[in-house]
């Protein structure tokens, strides 16, 4: 991992270079003091591959369980996991083009809305697993070569 000067010199994201083809993960994780009602998650995040999975993100709760689960599939596809556990094509997506990806997750309803460039994916959509707060973001690519940038800073609120 280093950080790279795209899209510019003065708007540094975190570049996640994974090189092997063993398995495992290359990651980035952003832990933070949990977040309970409205939480709001935004990051830009840019897919340099065709092909391997990168999760972009991956949202969890104090205990670990995964609330949201965003990713960049190997059809080209983002996709996203529902709460019967299925994988669902949320659009079609170009390597080396910058995404803005944002959540407005609600703890208290066991909900959120999914914006991806502005326009709106997923509406009151049941968590993947209902949780009590937001503690965790993770970003990442496992079992494969991969390279992805995701914009500095990473917001929460």
């Amino acid at each position: 991992m280093k950080i790279a000067n795209k899209p510019g010199a003065l708007d540094k994201s975190l570049r996640i270079d994974r090189t092997s083809s063993s398995s495992g993960e290359s990651y980035a994780v952003k832990s933070f003091t949990p977040l309970s009602g409205t939480v709001k998650l935004e990051t830009r995040v840019r897919y340099d591959e065709d092909g391997p999975w990168f999760a972009a993100p991956y949202v969890y709760d104090s205990a670990g369980n995964a609330a949201v689960s965003v990713a960049f599939d190997e059809s080209n596809d983002i996709v996203y996991k529902d709460s019967s556990g299925n994988w669902t094509t949320l659009q079609s997506f170009t390597s080396r083009t910058w995404f803005h990806i944002k959540m407005e997750i609600n703890t208290v309803t066991d909900t959120y809305d999914l914006y991806i460039n502005g326009i709106k994916k997923l509406s009151q959509e049941p968590l993947a697993t209902p949780v009590s707060d937001i503690a965790k973001v993770k970003f990442y690519t496992e079992d494969a070569p991969g390279a992805a940038n995701i914009s500095i800073p990473m917001r929460t609120a």
